[in-house]
């Protein structure tokens, strides 16, 4: 139990998750950059290149065309898009960059982890996502209903908010 605890913790102080509904265009975007990552690495055309670089360049390239968020946060976005002109510039910049089925119908858990040279791209591009319909999920996860609910509850007050 004690280890699971800890390894909650270290999710929270390293990993960034928003939900999306599935027909998001930045869940679209990533979905098929990963079936089209798939499909590419069984003709061997992307040797070496891991699969989370391809679908955060997908994600990013689709919140910049979303038409929510601030023009900072789209200033941000674009000049990153502008640096990042290959794969490989994003080695060890970008740990983690996934969109997997939730436990909610019809919606994706996005979950990200960059270093912190990309840390303002990653707080713009979550912003645009919670702008955009997307809820940032903040703490640890939670072990039960009576936590999600608390946690809920605090949210209400404003006795916990996001860092951002």
């Amino acid at each position: 139990m004690h280890l699971a605890s800890k390894s909650r913790m270290h999710d929270d102080a390293l990993l960034r998750t928003v939900l999306l509904p599935k027909t998001h265009p930045v869940a679209e975007a990533m979905s098929s950059a990963g079936t089209d990552f798939n499909r590419r690495q069984k003709l061997d055309e992307l040797a070496g290149i891991p699969p989370h670089m391809i679908i955060w360049r997908a994600a990013v390239t689709a919140a910049a065309a979303c038409e929510q968020g601030n023009a900072t946060d789209k200033e941000v976005i674009a000049q990153h898009i502008a640096a990042i002109t290959s794969p490989d510039l994003l080695t060890n910049r970008v740990y983690c960059c996934r969109a997997t089925s939730a436990f909610q119908p019809n919606t994706v858990k996005v979950t990200l982890s960059v270093s912190g040279e990309l840390q303002v791209t990653l707080d713009a591009l979550i912003r645009i996502l919670v702008a955009s319909g997307g809820e940032l999920k903040l703490g640890a996860p939670p072990r039960s209903t009576h936590e999600r609910e608390l946690a809920k509850i605090l949210i209400e007050l404003g006795q916990r908010q996001p860092e951002m």
